[in-house]
């Protein structure tokens, strides 16, 4: 009688890496993340997807700063980065929205709307929202028809669990084409005719 859930936010991590590889403009993407196990590699390696497609050859590098939380640390690895050329920073820890702003670079949110911390540089982010998780087991609890099962389905793009946070008016930056681009598999991820692989293994320093 146990489910269990996670969030799943490869696939707006996916558009995410998709922006950043169109506006890079040195060819290389920076991430700096927590840890290296599954719930974290697959938004790194959906983000990283996302980077080749738009910019096969865009580089992009990642650092672990093996830490849920020192906002030091990590700044000091997307500082570390942007001194090797990084342009673009995914912020999956806090720390790097401040790097990346204090060098006037773009950055993308993780998991909450964090474009408040640098209104002129936090572009979005992938969003997790945990209602149609919980919506889907009251709904089976109140018909007496639960069952135990695994729910990650429910923190996908198809049914709202996962989405790309308000761009505030900042997608007014980005050339039409690439926005194009983005909001076409936007809709194919929401609509199920598209998907973004689950790779759960340690992506590369630079990949």
């Amino acid at each position: 009688n146990v489910s269990v859930f996670d969030n799943y936010v490869q696939e707006p991590a996916y558009l995410c890496g998709m922006l950043a590889g169109g506006l890079t403009e040195t060819d290389k993407v920076g991430v700096v993340a927590a840890l290296p196990i599954p719930e974290v590699n697959r938004v790194v390696n959906g983000f990283i997807s996302g980077v080749k497609a738009t910019n096969p050859e865009a580089q992009v590098y990642v650092s672990f700063i093996n830490s849920f939380f020192d906002p030091a640390q990590a700044k000091d690895n997307a500082l570390a980065q942007i001194d090797a050329g990084v342009d673009v920073l995914f912020a999956e820890r806090a720390g790097v929205i401040e790097a990346a702003a204090e060098n006037g670079l773009w950055a993308f949110g993780y998991l909450i709307d964090q474009n408040e911390e640098a209104p002129e540089y936090v572009l979005t982010g992938p969003i997790w929202d945990m209602s149609p998780t919980i919506n889907h087991l009251v709904k089976e609890v109140k018909a007496g028809s639960y069952n135990a099962q695994d729910l990650k389905e429910f923190s996908m793009m198809t049914y709202g669990g996962a989405y790309l946070a308000p761009f505030h008016g900042l997608d007014s930056k980005v050339p039409e084409d690439l926005m194009k681009q983005v909001k076409d598999m936007e809709a194919k991820l929401k609509n199920g005719t598209a998907g973004v692989e689950i790779i759960e293994n340690q992506p590369q320093a630079v990949n």
